[in-house]
Formats: C-alpha cells, sequence, structure tokens
C-alpha cells in the first residue's frame, strides 16, 4: 500500500498536467448554450402563414412541398408545447435579496431583479410559460438569472431556448460521473501480467463460445461478428480483478481538482475493424488504446496511459454515476467489476450517443413533463459534431481546437447574444435559421416523422458523427498533436497554438469559421429535429401553485415565502449613486447590506431592519 500511495504522488503532477490540457468538453458552456438557443430561435422565426415573413429570404429558398409544410406546421406546435415542460433547472444556492426585485410605494420597480413573487425554492417546479427569465451559467450562484420585463416581455421564446441551453450546458458539470481511485494491482506490471492472461483467457472463450454465438446470431438475422463484443462478459479474471478495492483520492475534487467527466462525450468514427476482443459498443467510445483520428495516440493520450496505468488510476465503479447511467446502454453489458479491473488509460467508455439516450429515457419516464432530461441529447448532438471527440482523442489539437471554435461561436451560427443573451439573442444573418430549419428537416425526413415516427437519439448521433467525420476528412490541417503539446507548454495558449487553429488555411484558403459552420449548423439542424419530436410529446403540466408566493409575502432566499411588511415610503431606494423613481432624484446613501446586522431601518435604506438584520422590503 505504501509501494501504491507513492507511484500515486509521484505521477500525481503528470497527471494535473495532462488532463489540464486534455479537458475532455468539445464545447464550453456558451457554446453548447448558443447551439440549443440557435436551434429554438429558428424555430421561432418559422412562418406562421406559409409565407417567408419571418425569414429574410426569397420564398424559393425553402422547399415547399407538402411534407415540408407539415414539418412546419409540427415545428411550430411543438415551440408551443415544450413551454408547458417544467423547467428542471437546479435550485439556487447562494444568491442574496440584493438580486430580488424592489417595488417601491408608487408601485414602480426600484431594482430590477428576481420577481418578488416568485418563489424560488421551487424553480425546477415552474413551467417555461410561468418562468420569466434568461438564465446563465452560474445561475445557480451569484444573480444568475435575468427577468424579462419591458421589450423583451412578450418574447418568452427566449426562455425556452435559455432554460433548454442551460440545461445542455450543464451536462458537462456532472462532476460524480468519473470517479476515480488507485488500484494497486492495476498498476505497471500488475497490469501488463493480467492483460497477457486475459487475451489468452478471451481466446480460449472465442474458441468454445463463437461458434454457438454465431449460429444464433445468423438465426436471428445479426451479424456473426458482433459476438466479438460479449465474450468480455464471460471473462473470471476481469471479475476477481475488479473485486479488489482501491485507494480512495479525490482525483476530480480538492485534492487534484481533475476534470475527466467529459470522458464519456465521445463516439469513435475512425472507420477501423473493431478487435475481436476489445469493443463493448461498436462504435465504441473513448479508448485510448486506440485513441487519435488514425487510431494511433497523441502524445497527450500516451502520457495518460501511462500515468493512469503507473498509478493504477481506475474508474470506482461503485461511485461512479456514469456507469450506472450511461453505461446501462452497453451492448456488452459490463458490471461493476468489468467497469474497475483497468486502469482508465485501458478502459473503453461508452460513446456518446448512449448519453443521448439516457437523456430520452429520463425524457420518458418523467412522462414528458420536465424539460430537464433534454439536455443529454442537446449536448451530444453538439460533441458529435466536434472533430476530435469523433477521433476519440485528448491530444491531437483537443483543447486549441476546442478554444478557437468556442471564440468564433458567434460568427459560426451567425447569432449574437452568446455572451449577453439580456438584450441581443438575434440572428446577425437570417439565412442561417433557414440553413437550421433545413438541416432540421433533413432528419425529420430521415426519421419519417411525418408518418408518426420519433427520433432515435442513438441512432442520430452516430449519424450526425458519421456526416461530421466525412467533412472533417475532406479538409486540410485538421489534426495536430504538436499543437496539443504546445497549449501544454505555452503560458498563454490563447497566443499560440489556438491562434494558429484560427489562422490556419483549412483548403482553397477556407478559414476556420467556413470550415465549423457545416458541423455547428448540423448540431442546431438535429437539435430542431429532436425538438420537435420532444415538443410534440410534451405533457399539458398544470401551472404549480407552489411556485407563485401567496397574497401578502414575497420569496426570500434561504426563508421561502415570508410576510409582507409595511414602512411608509421609501426615499432612498439604492445603496451607491442617487436614483430617479418617478421623476424623483434621490440622493446617494451608504447602506447595511442584505444579511449584516442593523439597529435599524434608516440603516438598511430600502430593506427593513427585521430581528437585527437588513432584509428586502416590499410594498
Amino acid at each position: 500500500m505504501t509501494r501504491a500511495k507513492s507511484t500515486i504522488s509521484g505521477f500525481a503532477t503528470a497527471l494535473l498536467g495532462t488532463f489540464a490540457a486534455a479537458n475532455a468538453s468539445a464545447h464550453n458552456f456558451a457554446s453548447h448554450d448558443a447551439i440549443t438557443r440557435a436551434a429554438t430561435s429558428a424555430m421561432h422565426f418559422w412562418p406562421k402563414d406559409g409565407t417567408t415573413a419571418n425569414f429574410c429570404p426569397n420564398p424559393g429558398e425553402l422547399p415547399w412541398t407538402d411534407e415540408f409544410i407539415a414539418y412546419r406546421n409540427k415545428a411550430t406546435q411543438a415551440l408551443g408545447q415544450l413551454r408547458n415542460l417544467r423547467t428542471g433547472l437546479k435550485p439556487l444556492t447562494s444568491p442574496t435579496n440584493d438580486c430580488m426585485q424592489l417595488i417601491a410605494a408608487d408601485g414602480t420597480v426600484a431594482r430590477p431583479g428576481y420577481f418578488p413573487q416568485d418563489n424560488l425554492d421551487k424553480i425546477g417546479q415552474f413551467r417555461i410559460a410561468d418562468f420569466h427569465y434568461l438564465v446563465t451559467a452560474d445561475s445557480t450562484t451569484g444573480c444568475g438569472m435575468t427577468p424579462i420585463q419591458g421589450a423583451l416581455a412578450n418574447e418568452d421564446w427566449r426562455t425556452l431556448g435559455s432554460v433548454l441551453g442551460n440545461l445542455a450546458g450543464e451536462v458537462d458539470k456532472r462532476n460524480t460521473d468519473t470517479t476515480l481511485w488507485a488500484k494497486p494491482t492495476n498498476m505497471a506490471e500488475f497490469e501488463v501480467m493480467k492483460d497477457i492472461i486475459s487475451v489468452c483467457i478471451e481466446a480460449e472463450l472465442a474458441y468454445y463460445l463463437a461458434p454457438i454465438g454465431c449460429l444464433l446470431s445468423l438465426l436471428s438475422g445479426d451479424s456473426c461478428g458482433d459476438i466479438g463484443r460479449f465474450i468480455h462478459q464471460f471473462n473470471p479474471l476481469e471479475e476477481v480483478a475488479g473485486m479488489i478495492p482501491g485507494v480512495t483520492c479525490n482525483f476530480t475534487g480538492a485534492d487534484f481538482g481533475l476534470d475527466v467527466n467529459g470522458l464519456w462525450h465521445f463516439q469513435e468514427t475512425n472507420g477501423k475493424q473493431n478487435n475481436y476482443f476489445e469493443s463493448y459498443n461498436v462504435p465504441p467510445g473513448i479508448d485510448y488504446v486506440n485513441a487519435g483520428p488514425y487510431s494511433i495516440p497523441g502524445a497527450i493520450d500516451v502520457a495518460i496511459i501511462a500515468a493512469t496505468t503507473a498509478a493504477g488510476i481506475t474508474l470506482n465503479a461503485w461511485v461512479s454515476t456514469g456507469v450506472r447511467d450511461f453505461g446501462q446502454f452497453d451492448e456488452a453489458d459490463r458490471d461493476v467489476l468489468q467497469w474497475q479491473a483497468h486502469p482508465i488509460g485501458l478502459t473503453e467508455f461508452t460513446p456518446v450517443g448512449k448519453l443521448a439516450k439516457y437523456g430520452r429515457k429520463a425524457y420518458d419516464s418523467s412522462q414528458h413533463t420536465t424539460a430537464e432530461a433534454l439536455g443529454y441529447p442537446l449536448h451530444a448532438f453538439a460533441d458529435a459534431t466536434f472533430p476530435q471527440h469523433l477521433a476519440n482523442t485528448t491530444g491531437w489539437g483537443h483543447r486549441p481546437m476546442e478554444d478557437a471554435i468556442n471564440n468564433l461561436r458567434a460568427d459560426i451560427l451567425k447569432f449574437d447574444g452568446a455572451s449577453d443573451i439580456k438584450d441581443q439573442d438575434r440572428f446577425i444573418d437570417c439565412h442561417r435559421p433557414v440553413e437550421i430549419v433545413q438541416e432540421g428537416f433533413k432528419y425529420w425526413q430521415q426519421y419519417n416523422m411525418y408518418l408518426g415516427g420519433h427520433v432515435d437519439v442513438d441512432d442520430l448521433v452516430h449519424s450526425l458523427a458519421s456526416r461530421s467525420r466525412a467533412w472533417i476528412d475532406s479538409r486540410q490541417n485538421v489534426w495536430s498533436d504538436s499543437a496539443s503539446d504546445q497549449y501544454l507548454l505555452t503560458p498563454d495558449p490563447h497566443t499560440n497554438s489556438v491562434a494558429s487553429y484560427r489562422n490556419e488555411n483549412y483548403g482553397n484558403n477556407m478559414t476556420l469559421t467556413e470550415f465549423s459552420t457545416p458541423l455547428e449548423v448540423s448540431a442546431a439542424g438535429a437539435s430542431v429535429a429532436f425538438l420537435v419530436d420532444a415538443g410534440l410529446m410534451a405533457a399539458d403540466v398544470p401551472k404549480d401553485p407552489s411556485t407563485i408566493c401567496p397574497n401578502g409575502t414575497y420569496y426570500e432566499q434561504g426563508h421561502g415565502c415570508q410576510p409582507l411588511l409595511s414602512m411608509p415610503p421609501m426615499k432612498v431606494l439604492q445603496a451607491s449613486g442617487g436614483v430617479s423613481i418617478a421623476g424623483k432624484a434621490t440622493p446617494a446613501q451608504t447602506c447595511t447590506a442584505v444579511g449584516q446586522a442593523c439597529t435599524s431601518s434608516a440603516e438598511c435604506c430600502d430593506r427593513d431592519c427585521y430581528a437585527g438584520v437588513c432584509r428586502v422590503i416590499l410594498q
């Protein structure tokens, strides 16, 4: 055990470096959010009267067939029904009453903020139609929601896109999907010996089981070759290896802070013949031994294999929620012991299509009443269009390409508002929603939805990945393992490796924006087709009365609905600087903040001194 801990310590620095440079996300929160909101916005700008009144292009740009019109009608219907879903948003955790809206004595809004009647302890229970906010990445902390009011009051489609975009981005924040520990029996020489014996055992199993399995497969109409994936299930060595516990170490938390949850967000498209003894899924998820666009691992991939094998760093399958949620859909079943029989550098992960499938199953299980589970397919569609996620690599330019594309998302989507959803949320180029709508129509046709079919999200991810890889392989200079190395070693990667991708020529003077546009549009189009399907199934959920504070009360963070306290009309309504309410200027005054101790209400200015503490007062 002492040797194990010493080895772990020795490789901690290497792990920190490799995983820091190989953060396994394909897009950051803002990009997942923007792709989803672009999809819902394209649906909103849909022609409502059979014309292109909401588009700038000529009618000839849209295929006005009976099938296309049916698609348009269903999309319009789905957009309305999606608003009936409950938000499924996570509860607020730390906003103060400074985030709350303040109503002055004359009924005007003295301070924009959360609506006082909204019981935000029930934020996940709000119907989207009754939830009047735009949500940002930090919605659970600080003042992370912007109320829709004034000029935006009649544009509740913004709320729909914002909620769905938040749910799609939040998938990357599932910090329990990949929980790691160190297992001495998975270290270095033990692992090599075990793998040799394991191959011998599986060869023997294949000799006896393959003919029987092949016969059964042929009788059932399946491919005879599929039986190879199931040999793993009968390997007793993996069961024994999995039983041996590891050394607990919070690699993904305070001890090392490694971000490895994205390991479930890959889908292999290299087109290689899957090894008879390797795949639990066809196509598999990330498998470092076969990583890289040519099934040649990059330098970072190799470093991860070496470091995790040397230290025996293994998935703790007992507590990793990715095993429970996504692994359940593996084509060849794995039990908990098999999941932790090898270090993560030698473990084949579940592909991102199964993450989408988990979300669809959860949506169905909710009886189509909550939007929460829709975030998983929406997230998967974006990941299935990112080059390095389709080559199953955390090297070969993964991080610099990711940053370069994320920095160009507004130019790629022609959708303004990724950084400021309060004021923009508009298409810069009105041709882009047409392209997204048409892309969605392709998937509508693929799944015969006009005849009552439903989107198979796993299949849609696979289709997206295949189409995206065909486009990627027809371009130049997409893969650069040296860019990953430079990203890891350069103090300021944004001026070096990221810039090199941004300034690269992708063939015939094609820019990164031009290279990435078909990929992002495909992700948004797939999102439209899926949201049409999900929206048509959405239940007509009644408004939950607990989301609104009763008359005579207002919401107070941490205390729920509280009695409304009366005070004389306010003279000072804001802590810093003078403000003008109803045409009357007021002087600046220093105020005690909400939650701080006070002896009189005068100290709290626009708030009340209640039980010795300043808090919001509404009139």
